[in-house]
């Protein structure tokens, strides 16, 4: 997702202009190439978890990567909705893995998702606390 993120976020660099403290490498990487490489992680990973694991943990990391590269990142922008959104991805991974072992969406799954969602607040604004001036 980490490839995917920075394509979505390059589009409004301005935004984080002077926030982020990463370091660039040198030369900077294509836009041509980050794009080829994140749909080939992207292809991979979802095969990986088609073959080797079941269909609907596959579905699950695909949906999760969408919901993530699509519609999280772009609002983080525009509305503080975005805490709900990634709430939802934060939610995601841990039921794959349910699902992965159980191979059903079952209501352990929904009850962990449950809690990992309500979770994702207070870890949130913890974090964002020394953030407030911003």
């Amino acid at each position: 997702m980490g490839v995917s993120t920075l394509i979505m976020e390059a589009v409004c660099n301005e935004f984080f202009h002077g926030r982020l403290n990463f370091v660039v490498e040198s030369p900077p990487v294509l836009p041509l190439h980050a794009v080829s490489f994140a749909l080939a992680s992207a292809a991979t990973g979802f095969s990986i978890l088609w073959f080797g694991v079941n269909g609907l943990c596959a579905g699950l990391g695909l949906f999760n990567l969408f919901l993530y590269t699509s519609v999280y990142t772009p609002l983080k922008r525009v509305s503080i909705f975005n805490t709900w959104l990634g709430s939802v991805v934060g939610a995601v991974p841990p039921v794959m893995g349910w699902v992965a072992c159980t191979g059903a969406l079952d209501p352990g799954a929904c009850v962990l998702a449950a809690l990992l969602f309500t979770w994702q607040f207070p870890h949130f604004n913890a974090l964002s606390w020394n953030l407030r001036p911003d």
